[in-house]
């Protein structure tokens, strides 16, 4: 079935988009997928003129259990969205690129893990190579599709993770302290999440500050300015429908692993994972009352059209796929998980090593100590390895590898000292 331009919305998020912003029933503000209560309506596509779409229009793809025999798929594109879960599937990335010698689109400076974000991505930002094809893009960037796909394969998958917007903005806001930036006086980060929220637009109309409103949005490529306006949200939710291959749902991530391996013909070893970049329990703020979960819902009320849309369609595919064969695959998966644990890693550790990933300050974060006896383990050091840490070594490979590959060709200088090769023909033009 082609669920490409049918769209199940929350109605009363909807309303949200009219200038008052009405508080919602407690009855629609539940976070457990039995009280999502969704309803269905189509909408019609948008006519377009006979310029060419800035959006790759792709049928959605079905994921059902691989075929014995099909071949693995590396041209990837996975679009990181802030507090998603979004390092951990990176890592999952990085290691089988790492370990299968791909090709990353990777940030030109040192010590950085983002391209150009908040900005749109663009070949500036990027470590360009000589061959000219890139194998995975993993970084993140604010979404366009025209300018991402201009580097990578035509065939490349695409994917994404969301998570509930009301978790996900307390996330977001605690762990890049928005209250700092807004200059809010709290005595701790949830009670300035209940100023902020309680009226936010008094802060945002003076500061649109990035990530402060509809964040998973704007990660995904959407302007400021158009967050208020329905059809604008709506036609976007068409656009990341018609490019987007598979999205994941950060609640239900050993499930959203299951389908992805099965999507890119992978081994169930490749999609383990440890939780990488993750608050401490006693960091995740848990005073979030129903009223400041009706407000945050109303204030980023994109955000929940994004999210509900897409967490129907996961859940159409979990069901497509089969829910027996799921629980199986995940419990395989949990037992992997468990055995790996065990072995690699010998203690959690606060903020170890803090220049290999991004910290505010007052935010702490899960570390693994490895066992020394795993030290020397490839596995267990890069399942635990931290995102700029990793970064820095995918680096170093592909500065290496463009090394020997400048070495191995012959080169001319030109009068402008720009090198140039016809990498088809191997030969110098």
């Amino acid at each position: 079935m082609d669920y490409g331009m049918t769209y199940y919305q929350d109605r009363t998020a909807i309303s949200t988009f009219q200038s008052e912003y009405a508080t919602r029933s407690p009855s629609n503000v539940a976070l457990g997928q039995n009280d999502r209560k969704l309803t269905g309506f189509t909408l019609k596509p948008v006519v377009t003129s006979t310029s060419q779409p800035a959006y790759h229009t792709r049928k959605t793809i079905s994921i059902k259990p691989m075929m014995e025999g099909c071949s693995a798929k590396t041209d990837i594109v996975f679009l990181k969205t802030h507090k998603c879960g979004s390092s951990t599937v990176q890592n999952i990335l990085f290691r089988y690129g790492d370990k299968y010698n791909l090709t990353f689109a990777t940030p030109k400076t040192q010590f950085v893990n983002n391209m150009g974000w908040p900005n749109y991505f663009d070949k500036r930002f990027l470590l360009e190579v000589p061959w000219n094809r890139y194998n995975i893009f993993a970084f993140h960037t604010k979404f366009k599709y025209k300018s991402i796909s201009s580097i990578m394969s035509r065939d490349s998958v695409y994917i994404t993770i969301l998570r509930d917007p009301v978790n996900q903005f307390e996330s977001v806001f605690s762990y890049y302290r928005i209250d700092k930036m807004y200059k809010i006086q709290a005595d701790d980060i949830s009670q300035a999440l209940r100023v902020f929220i309680s009226n936010p637009l008094r802060f945002y109309e003076k500061t649109p500050i990035v990530l402060a409103k509809n964040p998973m949005l704007f990660d995904l490529g959407m302007e400021i300015s158009a967050f208020d306006k329905k059809e604008r949200v709506l036609e976007k939710i068409r656009e990341l429908n018609s490019t987007f291959d598979f999205v994941m749902i950060a609640e239900q991530m050993d499930q959203s692993l299951i389908l992805l391996r099965h999507l890119l013909c992978w081994d169930l070893d490749d999609v383990i994972y440890f939780s990488l970049n993750a608050r401490l329990s006693s960091e995740r703020r848990g005073t979030v009352t129903q009223l400041m979960a009706n407000r945050t819902r109303n204030w980023n009320a994109g955000d929940v059209i994004l999210y509900d849309h897409f967490y129907e369609l996961f859940q159409r595919r979990v069901l497509e796929f089969g829910k027996a064969k799921m629980a199986d695959e995940v419990k395989k998966l949990k037992q992997k998980k468990f055995d790996l644990y065990k072995y690699c890693v010998n203690a959690t550790a606060i903020n170890l090593l803090t220049n290999q990933t991004f910290l505010s300050p007052g935010i702490d974060i899960n570390s693994f100590l490895v066992n020394k006896y795993a030290q020397n383990n490839s596995t267990c050091v890069r399942l635990t390895q931290l995102e700029l840490s990793y970064t820095e070594i995918i680096r170093d490979k592909l500065l290496q590898n463009i090394n020997t590959y400048n070495s191995n060709n012959r080169h001319h200088v030109t009068h402008d000292n720009t090198t140039h090769f016809d990498f088809q023909n191997n030969t110098v033009q």
